[in-house]
């Protein structure tokens, strides 16, 4: 008893230490991988996205949104007066959270300008539109429900064929078309203005996994989970499209296409990855050896480097033009990644993962030292 007293005692001055020392002031730095500035963030990491002035990064997370100065990583604010699973965010400063609620914050005050619940139903993913006006909220029975973030109203309902639920949602580069995938494999495209359906896609037959749109908004790009292969739509000519077959029954979990739309990578849950060409559909295999499933992957914004995450947390850098690696992998993540962002400039990229950190890697240095 008097060793577990003890113990007890001892555990209640670290957590003093940790709370109120320099222990707790200096956690960004503690144990930082090779090529690793800082680490940020508490709470599992659901987006990251930069204020437009490039000064302010924003981390939703499953207690909240957290402010970090994007020069120097210090924290700036907590966004979180009730505790959320916050999974998207967009400037001016609006996030949306799994319990279907949308606050607009004030970032120099960080006090909320508003909070609209009108409906208590689950969501399954939220889409901000490019200007950030507004937010679609896929939900079950084949609906996705819109709300303008400038006038604070909720916009319509659009009701999908497949009254299977809305799992994924994603806007076009020029905000026009609304695409939302269904659990039931069936891919809805959708007029925004006019809130309208324009198509119906039912090349898959399993839960849709990954839906993305080209840079120029001219394809849809889609994959199923359980389906070994990814589909290109030409959104000027919906009877078009492009089937490309992967290796092995597993749907791509992840997809991007490079800054100039002319190539398509997809990552796989058996760990494959591939690089497409958008014109020619000619397929290249990046990695041959299967590793943990790719839960996430980026282009740089000069589109010269791609970046490549794991479920086991490992982060790859390879030259998009070869798509060599650059260097072995960046180990510090101890769970799957599930985000990436660059910095405007290109020279910082930031990992945020499910065990609840987002570690800054400084690419100027790693890029030096592989040279």
């Amino acid at each position: 008893m008097k060793k577990i007293g003890l113990l007890f005692i001892v555990f209640l001055l670290m957590v003093g230490l940790l709370s109120n020392g320099s222990f707790a002031q200096n956690y960004t730095q503690w144990h930082l991988p090779e090529g690793a500035k800082i680490r940020l963030g508490k709470g599992q990491v659901n987006d990251v996205k930069f204020s437009r002035d490039g000064g302010i990064l924003a981390v939703a997370t499953d207690i909240g949104v957290w402010l970090y100065d994007a020069h120097t990583g210090s924290e700036i604010a907590l966004l979180s007066d009730t505790p959320k699973n916050v999974r998207t965010i967009t400037f001016s400063l609006v996030s949306a959270s799994a319990d279907c609620t949308l606050r607009l914050w004030n970032t120099e005050t960080q006090d909320q300008q508003l909070i609209r619940v009108k409906h208590p139903w689950s969501a399954f993913d939220f889409a901000f539109s490019q200007d950030g006006n507004t937010v679609a909220i896929g939900n079950t029975g084949g609906r996705t429900r819109l709300w303008s973030t400038v006038t604070e109203d909720f916009i319509t309902i659009l009701k999908a064929r497949d009254r299977a639920l809305i799992d994924h949602v994603t806007f076009s580069p020029n905000d026009k078309i609304l695409a939302s995938g269904s659990f039931g494999g069936s891919i809805q495209l959708w007029d925004v203005l006019n809130h309208q359906s324009i198509a119906t896609l039912n090349e898959h037959t399993s839960e849709i996994s990954a839906l993305a749109f080209s840079p120029d908004g001219k394809i849809l790009v889609s994959a199923a989970r359980y389906e070994p292969m990814i589909v290109l739509w030409d959104i000027n000519n919906i009877g078009s499209k492009t089937v490309l077959l992967v290796e092995g029954n597993f749907g791509a979990e992840a997809l991007t296409f490079s800054p100039d739309g002319k190539t398509l990578i997809s990552g796989h849950r058996n760990g494959r990855i591939y690089a497409s060409d958008v014109a020619t559909g000619e397929q290249l295999p990046i990695f041959t050896r299967p590793t943990s499933g790719i839960t996430a992957l980026a282009f740089s914004p000069d589109g010269k480097i791609l970046v490549t995450g794991s479920g086991n947390g490992s982060i790859r850098l390879l030259y998009a033009n070869t798509y060599r690696p650059i260097r072995d992998a960046l180990i510090g993540h101890a769970s799957g990644i599930s985000e990436f962002t660059f910095s405007p400039d290109g020279d910082t990229l930031f990992s945020g993962s499910s065990d609840g950190t987002i570690l800054v890697w400084g690419l100027e240095n790693i890029l030096q030292r592989n040279r």
